[in-house]
């Protein structure tokens, strides 16, 4: 048995969320995927990988589907089960199994929680209000340690304690921070799926998005056809920005008249694609330095 403390480095991406001591008698270490869609650039990935190294656990990658969630209509739940469908057999080249539960997340993650006691779960975080209920919710039912990672920064949250109320504020701080914030790295494989019990294997989901009923969402705004969903696309999408729309994203991206802009937001919001692979093309691309330093600061 260890307390959290004694092992959780100081590193402002992470935030440790209970106390519960590691018992390494788990069968294996959770990833609760929500709000980072995706393995490469991911800093969670990379930590919980790194964690099922220190304590040689295999990994797992949990992620809950609550079709309930409010004002979310058919054609977000589409864009994200594709971005899904494309993860999970990535996955499972690795080894790792998808595994995929159904509910308000605070209900099912505790429930699975409850059923296979972990030695340690990470997630994550998530700074709006309904992902800090489940986020409480979990921490508070949890047998094990639970911690998140900024994932979705390029600067760690915690590094601007203090609430800003206007951009004049806020961005000089970012600026003095940013560079180290950037540092690259590589996108690891969990050295002990081995050692995977045969049960968890088989809750592995194939094709999550064939759990989506259109039925239950039936009154919601449709799919938009035009936009498809998963890292892949999202890669394919950036490349083409930088090299059509990025040399003069700093006079036209404010044009209505025209396409000046990335077209990344939706990737970035599902986190099928994460805001530093987009900064590390951007600041490799042959564009000119204005318009760089603009697409860095509007992103960032």
């Amino acid at each position: 048995m260890m307390k959290a403390a004694a092992w959780l480095p100081d590193a402002p991406r992470l935030r440790l969320w209970n106390h519960p001591e590691i018992h390494g008698e788990g069968p294996c270490i959770v990833y609760w995927m929500q709000r980072s869609q995706r393995i490469l650039h991911n800093p969670a990935w990379e930590f919980a990988v790194e964690q099922s190294r220190r304590l040689q656990l295999p990994l797992v990658v949990l992620f809950a589907l609550d079709l309930t969630y409010p004002d979310a209509q058919l054609r977000h739940f589409h864009f994200m089960m594709q971005g899904l469908d494309e993860l999970a057999p990535r996955l499972l080249e690795l080894n790792v199994p998808f595994i995929q539960v159904f509910g308000p997340p605070g209900d099912a993650v505790c429930q699975w929680l409850q059923r296979w006691q972990p030695a340690l779960l990470i997630g994550d975080d998530n700074p709006l209000r309904h992902g800090n209920v489940w986020r409480q919710q979990v921490a508070a039912a949890a047998s094990c340690p639970f911690v998140t990672v900024d994932a979705d920064v390029i600067v760690p949250t915690q590094l601007l304690p203090k609430e800003e109320y206007a951009a004049r504020t806020i961005r000089p701080k970012i600026h003095r921070l940013w560079d180290e914030a950037m540092q690259p790295w590589e996108t690891v494989r969990p050295p002990h799926q081995e050692q995977l019990s045969d049960e968890l294997r088989q809750q592995h989901s194939t094709q999550p998005s064939q759990a989506l009923d259109p039925r239950a969402l039936a009154q919601r705004a449709g799919r938009v056809r035009q936009w498809l969903g998963g890292t892949v696309e999202a890669q394919r999408r950036l490349n083409e920005f930088i090299t059509e729309r990025l040399p003069t994203y700093d006079t036209k991206r404010n044009q209505p008249a025209v396409d000046g802009t990335s077209g990344l937001s939706p990737y970035l919001h599902f986190g099928q694609i994460g805001p530093h692979t987009v900064a590390w093309a951007v600041r490799e691309a042959s564009a000119p330095d204005a318009a760089k330093d603009a697409f860095l600061e509007e992103m960032i």
